[in-house]
């Protein structure tokens, strides 16, 4: 369990470098996921990191090889619904690697009612940090989708997220908080 531990977090430091692309393939990353079935919930943190530096460089096709594999469904689902954290916050990280980097994980969150409803409870909590994440898959949503989709998407998701985004209390919004969200409302 050590050695399996110890390999994984490598894994974490191999995949924030350059040259991840050359390693991380959907082959591995798909043996990483099958880790999480041991229910070892310190070790989804490690294997969210991973997937989330992953969904940076792997391609269209590598994406939806991954995605719509139900082990990557719970690894997604156990991670957004867990009380931890710091699992809970790898997850929404992942989110929102995929929402900037392709148009078919963009489309796989707007999808998904659970993750668009998710969306929705991190943005009428309003918790700093989760709040902030929100923002950015929801602008990363916006971004890609104008991208890969010429727009089609960027109406429905102004259109699910808008009211709850200007229904927020402004006084509570840091700097970058506020140009994040205005930059939403001006899309």
């Amino acid at each position: 369990k050590d050695l399996l531990f110890e390999i994984i977090w490598t894994l974490t430091h191999v995949s924030e470098m350059e040259v991840q692309y050359e390693i991380l393939n959907p082959d591995l990353l798909m043996a990483v996921i099958d880790l999480t079935k041991e229910d070892e919930e310190f070790m989804l943190i490690p294997i969210l990191s991973i997937l989330g530096n992953a969904f940076t460089s792997l391609s269209e096709e590598s994406i939806k090889s991954i995605i719509y594999t139900n082990e990557f469904s719970n690894v997604l689902q156990k991670s957004l619904l867990s009380n931890n954290f710091m699992v809970k916050r790898e997850g929404v990280f992942l989110l929102s690697n995929m929402a900037a980097k392709s148009g078919e994980s963009a489309g796989f969150i707007i999808q998904k009612e659970d993750l668009v409803e998710f969306l929705k409870e991190l943005l009428k909590k309003q918790e700093a940090h989760m709040y902030k994440e929100a923002l950015y898959i929801i602008f990363n949503l916006c971004y890609t989708s104008a991208q890969y989709y010429s727009n089609s998407l960027q109406p429905s998701i102004k259109d699910i997220f808008l009211p709850l985004i200007k229904t927020s209390n402004e006084t509570y919004l840091d700097e970058e908080i506020r140009n994040l969200h205005n930059q939403i409302c001006n899309l």
